[in-house]
């Protein structure tokens, strides 16, 4: 049914938990999917810890988180693909929960569920309530059809690091037309997890958004909708700009990134 993909870049602290997080799901059917990037640290021996034959390991170099997602779902056997980063977690009911809504909504392709975002012992949730200010999809939250993924050809590898997950939710939203959303907390955000600079100040490259939604309105003919997509793209470079200024690499030119003609 599911084929999780879960890329690895020196996790090692917070990997083990991860992967029990999906071993021990309440619905057992599903293949986990383990693209090792090149890790520098122990996380390969954590991944050889673990002996259960849904656990399929693929490694590659450094290659790019998009580029190493795209490795695991060539290599996926099952219809559904599940993301999860490797030092975030499941709730036991995770898959069980998409699974429903899967059965009762056979024509929608593009799922995500509410997620927590836990830092320092606290937690903060986004849901159907809360995703006014805060990203309307997260990479571990999000299941897609493979048929859907494939349609759009996958994460674009010339986008920087974090640039190419969101740039390919736009595209899966633009196809379908929107995104089932599970008003379930199901996910775990961890925040203050290790390599917590890139987690926690990562910059999308700038022009991402931009660019992903420029070449969407060439098709949009209706005003209102045009308006719509603007104001998601600013909403994300808004979030995108903030980031830059708390690790201070905010660049005046990067305002250009922005549609003048609408806010949030």
């Amino acid at each position: 049914m599911f084929s999780v993909i879960c890329t690895v870049f020196n996790k090692e602290k917070e990997l083990k938990e991860t992967i029990e997080s999906v071993l021990s799901q309440d619905y057992q059917d599903f293949e986990l999917i383990l693209i090792e990037n090149g890790s520098t640290d122990n996380s390969l021996s954590v991944i050889h810890s673990f002996n259960d034959p849904r656990i399929k390991l693929i490694q590659t170099n450094q290659i790019g988180p998009g580029a190493a997602r795209n490795v695991g779902v060539a290599q996926a056997k099952n219809d559904w693909l599940a993301f999860l980063d490797a030092d975030d977690l499941w709730e036991k009911f995770h898959l069980q929960n998409i699974l429903e809504v899967i059965s009762k909504q056979p024509n929608i392709n593009f799922f995500s569920s509410s997620w927590k975002v836990l830092k320092s012992n606290t937690f903060s949730s986004s849901t159907l309530d809360t995703s006014i200010n805060s990203p309307p999809f997260w990479t571990s939250a999000i299941v897609v059809h493979k048929k859907l993924f494939n349609q759009v050809g996958g994460f674009p590898e010339s986008l920087p690091a974090h640039g190419e997950d969101v740039a390919l939710w736009i595209q899966l939203i633009r196809l379908q037309k929107g995104i089932h959303f599970i008003n379930d907390l199901s996910a775990s955000y961890r925040a203050d997890s290790s390599n917590m600079i890139s987690k926690e100040f990562k910059v999308s490259f700038p022009g991402h958004i931009f660019s992903t939604v420029n070449l969407i309105l060439e098709k949009v003919q209706d005003p209102e909708l045009t308006i719509l997509w603007k104001k998601f793209a600013n909403k994300y470079q808004f979030s995108s700009l903030s980031k830059s200024i708390i690790s201070g690499r905010f660049e005046k030119r990067n305002l250009k990134y922005l549609f003048p003609e609408t806010d949030l």
